[in-house]
């Protein structure tokens, strides 16, 4: 659908143009400020990738100004020029040449001294050439980009002003508030989120003459649109502010258009939302507000929209080595070339072992132990792309020999040829070291770009494992999950309807986005670990039952998991008596700040307030080394048992409450070097059972160079718990532990 932020289209048309240079390949400086795709360049700029018979236009103004000479910074002619001055019928056309996901371009004005530029244009795509549809904004109209900045570049990233940071959902934490001054103690910073409504919104002070309202976020974002809202406990809202920013949260610097401080309308009563689209280049790590005029009591509500400004690529260009250098031409084909951010399919761009010989490997050096959740890997375009078939990621510490068995992330990869591919390890994996490579080949490696990403950011139910309830037709499950939107996965007319994906594996949601044909009354979202039953230990994703009318388009919808959920399977239902369920894609998300939720959000051990020290047992202890003092980050000392001649002793927690476990963290003795080397685990629910992955107990490693050192595992198995053990199996001096537990609380009366 044109509604989203991302459009498929093999040509793009620009209409309303009078003189302009269009480019969707951003120069090293515009690089930098883009993220994920917008690094990625069509290549409209280059005529050896873009050919000139691949440019037309409704109309050219004589020879110098022909459609193939619009390329951002070409060298030939002054850009392109239409013929009529008066039209808003002319356009200039990209045939791309294959179908693509559009997210961004820039235009410039004409490049000599007749300074001519376009002060407004529209833009269409097309798969066919033939049938065209217009981009639009997220109310439904024609979009109109505004080009403030005269003869140079507009700074424009379709669809950013569509992503909200997560103020009024809940995702930015109250901490990330701050203000110049509050009214009184129930109008604080932190309730000027949008659509807040638990109570008066954040209000200046009366005495206060330069309020401000502020927000920090955790990194650096492209900001691209702001809203903002009223009180809606009384008649007091801001007409007039204007917008500071800072990227390290000591210098200010206010927003402009046209050079000029920019001055944007606010609102005009207590609930209409109001948003205003930025146009110029706004990066930053923190927003302020500066009400500039207001009606009663200076107060708002807002939010904030935009991207973050870097992708997190922990590879991006890291030192990388392999095990040979090829030599083609007296060029020497660099194994950095698969982390240099080009992102292209020809030999000279991608690292290459060379012929045939013994068994290849690349890796790159991540500069330090860092998390690894996903890897990207682009095939060579120019041949034999079978050869990758069969490769393995492996994730480790050992930078001598990198084809060592690691730990495994995936294995047996399939890439096509030319084409790229996201690669999701079972757990989260720590190591500084990331190697690829092909078990018993000798085939040569050649990879044009590695990605490596700490967290999962590619849609987790694409071409997994999928079921309905029924079906109709030819309509089958997997239809929601094939990556295409035009086809759908339909059930027969029934009471309750039901659809499910199986993620393959515990994974965090974050949200989960539904295009659907059907009229949805009764749409709900579960994530959980039953797969027979959605409704029993499942959470429920988004809150209430969510009412959609009927459209015959495909619809979009976004659920938003608040809190975050952990879970194997999401099941989609529309409650409700003779209903059909019509899912034409199902996206699952683990982004934003949700990622990995479960493997960082700590059960708190360390807090005395919420695990008293009864709660803490072991199977003996030594005089002033009481189990309770096996707190992480305790500095006061460390439980150690009686004597080291026991193999069974344990370090036992009582949780309070069932949890899903996900991780644990382990320390040494604060004051002495000693620590636990490697440990078991012991879970009870219902019975004891030792920790097991692929039907083997689980033996964890543990502390081995220092006692302050928290050495943090990851879970693969799902496991819910309400008490835990951890059982030293090799130490140094004694057996030592302070503990902490990662996990999710699992909901009220689930069945156990």
């Amino acid at each position: 659908s044109t509604k989203y932020p991302h459009v498929s289209g093999a040509s793009l048309e620009h209409s309303i143009f009078s003189c302009c240079l269009v480019e969707r390949e951003f120069n090293h400086h515009d690089r930098s400020i883009f993220t994920d795709c917008f690094k990625n360049p069509v290549g409209v700029a280059d005529p050896r990738i873009i050919t000139d018979n691949r440019m037309t236009s409704s109309s050219n103004h004589y020879g110098l100004y022909r459609a193939a000479y619009g390329r951002l910074n070409g060298y030939r002619g002054g850009g392109w020029c239409s013929h009529k001055t008066d039209s808003n019928n002319e356009w200039l056309q990209v045939d791309i040449g294959e179908i693509i996901q559009a997210c961004g371009l820039v235009i410039d004005g004409e490049r000599g001294t007749s300074r001519l530029w376009i002060k407004a244009f529209k833009l269409s795509y097309s798969l066919d050439e033939l049938n065209w549809e217009t981009y639009l904004d997220e109310s439904g109209e024609e979009m109109v980009k505004i080009s403030l900045l005269n003869n140079a570049s507009l700074f424009a990233v379709p669809g950013c002003q569509y992503i909200d940071v997560g103020i009024g959902n809940g995702y930015t934490l109250d901490r990330d508030f701050s203000s110049s001054s509050a009214l009184n103690a129930n109008t604080p910073a932190k309730n000027g989120r949008l659509n807040y409504n638990g109570g008066s919104s954040w209000c200046a002070a009366t005495n206060d003459r330069q309020p401000y309202l502020q927000v920090d976020f955790e990194k650096l974002y492209i900001i691209c649109a702001v809203s903002t809202q009223g009180n809606s406990q009384g008649d007091e809202w801001v007409r007039k502010y204007t917008l500071q920013s800072s990227r390290d949260g000591t210098n200010w610097t206010g927003y402009q258009e046209a050079g000029i401080l920019k001055v944007f309308s606010g609102n005009f009563n207590r609930n209409k939302i109001v948003k205003q689209i930025l146009y110029s280049e706004l990066v930053a790590r923190s927003l302020r507000f500066i009400p500039q005029e207001h009606y009663g009591n200076c107060c708002m509500r807002v939010e904030i929209y935009g991207i973050p400004l870097t992708a997190d690529n922990l590879a991006l260009e890291k030192p990388a080595f392999q095990s040979l250098y090829f030599y083609d031409a007296m060029d020497v084909i660099y194994p950095g070339r698969a982390v240099d951010g080009v992102k292209n399919t020809n030999r000279y761009h991608c690292a290459n072992t060379g012929s045939f010989g013994p068994v290849a490997f690349w890796a790159v050096d991540l500069e330090q132990v860092l998390p690894v959740s996903e890897v990207f890997i682009l095939n060579s375009g120019d041949c034999c792309g079978g050869r990758l078939n069969g490769a393995e990621i492996m994730v480790g510490n050992d930078s001598r020999d990198p084809r060592r068995p690691y730990s495994l992330c995936a294995s047996d990869l399939r890439v096509p040829q030319g084409k790229g591919k996201f690669f999701r390890c079972n757990t989260t994996l720590y190591g500084r070291y990331l190697s690829i490579r092909i078990p018993g080949s000798s085939k040569p490696l050649v990879l044009c770009e590695v990605e490596v990403f700490p967290t999962i950011r590619s849609n987790l139910a694409l071409y997994q494992s999928a079921s309905q309830s029924s079906t109709r037709s030819n309509y089958t499950a997997d239809k929601a999950v094939d990556g295409v939107i035009h086809s759908c996965a339909t059930t027969q007319s029934q009471q309750d309807p039901w659809w499910k994906v199986d993620l393959g594996a515990s994974r965090v949601v974050a949200k989960v986005i539904v295009t659907y044909k059907n009229q949805m009354e009764g749409l709900q979202v579960w994530i959980g670990y039953d797969s027979d039953k959605r409704r029993s230990s499942n959470l429920l994703c988004g809150g209430k039952p969510l009412s959609k009318p009927f459209l015959n388009i495909s619809q979009r919808l976004t659920i938003y998991c608040l809190p975050r959920l952990v879970g194997k399977f999401v099941f989609i239902e529309d409650s409700g008596a003779n209903r059909t369920l019509s899912l034409c894609e199902v996206q699952v998300y683990s982004e934003r700040r949700t990622s990995n939720a479960c493997q960082t959000q700590a059960i708190n051990l360390a807090n005395s307030n919420i695990h008293s020290d009864k709660r803490f047992t072991a199977s003996s202890f030594l005089a002033n080394n009481e189990p309770y003092k096996a707190r992480l980050r305790n500095t006061l000392g460390a439980w150690l048992p009686s004597s080291n001649n026991n193999t069974n002793d344990y370090l036992e927690v009582e949780l309070g409450d069932v949890f899903f476990i996900c991780a644990v963290a382990t320390q040494g003795h604060p004051l002495l070097e000693q620590w636990t080397k490697s440990y078991k685990l012991h879970f009870f629910l219902k019975n004891w059972i030792t920790y097991k992955e692929n039907n083997s107990e689980k033996i964890f490693s543990g502390n081995w160079s220092s006692q302050n050192e928290i050495v943090k595992q990851f879970l693969v198995e799902v496991t819910r718990a309400r008490i835990i053990r951890f059982q030293p199996v090799d130490y140094y001096i004694h057996k030592v532990l302070r503990v902490e537990v990662y996990g999710t609380k699992t909901p009220a009366g689930a069945s156990v």
